[in-house]
């Protein structure tokens, strides 16, 4: 039994997507959802970075969530940290 080919783990079938990740520094080749402007591997570029699966991630939804307001309800770390 074959297993079907997926367009985003195989090379050949890959293309560009219209919209590249927001975060991804064509220029340098580096990612700016992480804190270091960290240097992109080739194949999370190919995964992430130049596809429309930017926002499976990890870098971009950690991105995501240190720049989320939280919806908890309840007292805040700074609540905490005062008593």
């Amino acid at each position: 039994m074959e297993i079907p080919c997926r367009p985003w783990n195989n090379p050949e079938r890959f293309q560009l997507a219209e919209t590249p990740c927001p975060h991804f520094k064509r220029n340098q080749s580096s990612c700016g959802a992480s804190f270091s402007d960290m240097p992109v591997q080739r194949a999370r570029k190919r995964l992430y970075c130049l596809s429309e699966r930017h926002d499976s991630c990890p870098l971009y939804l950690c991105h995501l969530l240190r720049n989320s307001q939280s919806r908890n309800a309840g007292p805040s770390l700074q609540e905490y940290s005062s008593k």
